[in-house]
């Protein structure tokens, strides 16, 4: 039966248990069956995750009168779209459930070893019981935890899982930290190809950073499996990563950069905010704010850099769109430290070269500097300081690259 997930995680976890954050964590995404087996959708433009798929034990069947019954003869078809290609996939008897409304059914022909038992309470609605059978206990399981991950803010993949293979049906999982807390998860979101977990930073489950998780339980439809474990999850605050101040005066800024991808830190859960800025690191984060367009040539001029490096591709963009000519001598000096004078001249052209309507008179720019426009446009917008002199020489951060590309980026969006 198809049984909503605040209902299910309901029946297993108390009232008090997780469906805010299943919700939350399902809403707007598109169901995909290989990574959302074990689930259901209800509408046929699979836009969420509505419930679990699970054995139900119901002692007068005509409580389901007014409930679709899925039959052997039952076919829907489901299209999805990933990565730009489109595919069509059949469903046809008890695996039409995918794609049907809540509390549709299909009638097994023996009673499975776990289920649930729905029962109706006074108003007419449904309810459902923990589900039956003890759990079995499977050690040695460990994790994997990537922060800001492909998938999610935090990922976990599992290794040892005895009893649930890469690409198996999972029903629902439910983590429990330290604290005693219990957290439902739902698919495609938070469980994706059965052994893979994780959560967003903007959803209830982000409660779990700075916890250990204790266990981890699997429902699948024949089994109950706990997964004892000790998994410490960063406190990784609102931006990611645990090495930002949860009072810095970029986090908002940090936050931006993460949910478009302009910068993923330099390494697990690490961002480097006091870090100094270099050619190569300058180039890609102004690709990938622009959406990482391929270049049109995959010729590069300069001989200091190679195809197989990460700031490839945001070298040759930069390139076609006139942010950038080199260093001169076939170079483009990919490892050396970028000043301010450079960093906004790229900014500028990478915005199109929009002309100032005045210049700006610091005491330290001269008429015939080639970044005066620049400087001057930065200025005008708000985004350096609009004191006497400019520092032409002054090196930027991480931190304060990632604050200038999001206040260019709010000042855009005001204009």
């Amino acid at each position: 039966m198809n049984i909503p997930y605040a209902q299910f995680y309901a029946a297993q976890l108390g009232e008090t248990g997780a469906p805010d954050a299943v919700s939350a964590a399902t809403k707007n995404k598109r169901s995909n069956g290989g990574l959302a087996v074990g689930s259901y959708h209800v509408g046929a433009t699979g836009d969420g995750v509505d419930g679990v798929i699970y054995p139900v034990l119901v002692p007068d069947r005509r409580v389901l009168d007014a409930a679709l019954e899925i039959t052997d003869a039952s076919s829907v078809e489901v299209t999805t779209t990933a990565r730009g290609q489109t595919s069509t996939t059949t469903y046809s008897g008890k695996d039409a459930l995918f794609e049907a409304p809540d509390y549709a059914w299909y009638a097994l022909a023996e009673r499975p070893a776990q289920y649930t038992i729905l029962s109706v309470a006074a108003d007419g609605s449904f309810r459902f019981s923990a589900v039956s059978g003890s759990a079995t206990a499977v050690e040695g399981v460990s994790a994997t935890v990537t922060y800001n991950g492909r998938h999610t803010s935090i990922e976990l993949v599992l290794e040892g899982t005895e009893g649930i293979a890469q690409g198996d049906a999972v029903s629902a999982v439910v983590l429990t930290t330290g604290d005693g807390a219990q957290y439902g998860m739902g698919h495609v979101t938070n469980i994706w190809r059965a052994t893979q977990l994780g959560w967003n930073l903007d959803e209830p489950l982000a409660a779990i950073n700075g916890k250990t998780i204790t266990n981890i339980r699997y429902y699948t439809q024949d089994a109950i499996l706990d997964f004892p474990v000790q998994i410490a999850i960063a406190d990784v605050g609102s931006t990611g990563y645990y090495d930002v101040p949860k009072d810095a005066d970029y986090t908002e800024a940090l936050i931006w950069a993460r949910k478009n991808r302009v910068t993923s830190g330099t390494g697990n859960g690490i961002f480097s905010p006091d870090l100094t800025v270099n050619r190569a690191t300058l180039v890609t984060f102004l690709w990938k704010r622009a959406g990482q367009p391929q270049p049109t040539s995959s010729e590069s001029p300069f001989t200091d850099i190679r195809e197989d490096d990460w700031y490839y591709k945001a070298v040759l963009w930069a390139l076609e769109n006139g942010i950038t000519d080199g260093t001169g001598a076939d170079c483009f000096s990919p490892a050396l430290t970028v000043d301010r004078a450079q960093i906004l001249g790229f900014l500028w052209k990478a915005e199109g070269k929009p002309a100032p309507s005045a210049q700006k008179d610091y005491d330290d720019v001269k008429s015939d500097a080639w970044y005066r426009d620049a400087a001057s446009w930065a200025a005008e917008k708000g985004l350096i300081e609009t004191g006497t002199s400019f520092r032409a020489e002054l090196p930027y951060t991480r931190a304060e690259i990632v604050s200038l590309l999001y206040a260019t980026a709010q000042s855009n969006t005001q204009s």
